[in-house]
């Protein structure tokens, strides 16, 4: 009969730890090229001052409001509009410093970034009336230049 063999614990660690080592040399990990993002953001900005102003010489008396800053707009009060039809959300923030001055930011669509001259109509809604109960919606146009997108340099 033979002698039975005790196996040290020692033993059998070293040989799942040799084991291991070998099967990860055996299969060398596949490593894909790193990949290159990039992200290419054309906003444009401007500002739009509001204030009360007295309008024709005809209505008289002049309102109380007159000068006034509107204040407390915010981006849902503007909509921006290019060359009749196209549509672009608006960003926009109102100056601490300047009551009734606003900063618009917007992205023109790419297909307009032609280094052309476009329209673009700023309407502005939810100006609460004056003193004397006169409502004001303006447009604003202003003409104004999309840069063509620049090429990615490598």
């Amino acid at each position: 009969m033979g002698a039975s063999m005790k196996t040290s614990p020692v033993l059998v660690l070293a040989l799942l730890a040799h084991a291991v080592g070998v099967s990860a040399q055996e299969v060398p990990l596949k490593q894909d090229p790193a990949t290159v993002f990039r992200a290419d953001a054309y906003i444009l900005n401007t500002s739009i001052l509001l204030k009360w102003g007295r309008g024709a010489p005809i209505f008289k008396p002049a309102s109380p409001d007159n000068g006034k800053p509107i204040e407390g707009l915010t981006s849902e009060a503007f909509q921006i509009e290019i060359d009749e039809g196209i549509v672009v959300p608006a960003i926009v923030v109102a100056e601490q410093n300047t009551p009734g001055l606003y900063h618009v930011a917007f992205s023109p669509p790419e297909s307009l970034r032609d280094g052309k001259k476009h329209d673009v109509v700023f309407s502005i809604s939810g100006i609460p009336p004056s003193a004397t109960g006169k409502t004001w919606n303006p447009k604003i146009i202003r003409q104004l230049k999309f840069e063509k997108p620049r090429l990615p340099s490598n």
